[in-house]
């Protein structure tokens, strides 16, 4: 979501709905806003390399289908649907076939 606001944040401040949002506002700055963006992506990748080596090495074809939902509105009104494709790549959890 932090890099969904990073790449909007000049449309969301000229949409009245969207210009209170932190970006736009001045309350984050872009570069903050990367920086936990891609300190979080650092977590998500430890923590599938701490799971398996699998994980690890999928861990980024997800990170790349998060990242690249947020240009799949600027060329479709379905980006919905690449958002749950995306999200979907997640494991349900232990146990699941």
């Amino acid at each position: 979501m932090g890099f969904n606001r990073i790449i909007d944040a000049e449309l969301d401040g000229r949409n009245q709905r969207t210009a209170a949002r932190e970006i736009p506002s001045g309350i984050l700055s872009k570069k903050e806003s990367r920086l936990f963006v891609i300190a979080s992506s650092l977590v998500f990748v430890f923590s599938a390399a701490m799971l398996s080596r699998l994980c690890f090495f999928l861990s980024f074809p997800v990170l790349f289908f998060l990242f690249f939902y947020s240009y799949t509105k600027r060329f479709t009104s379905h980006c919905h649907l690449f958002l749950g494709f995306a999200i979907s790549l997640a494991r349900p959890g232990p146990g699941w076939p």
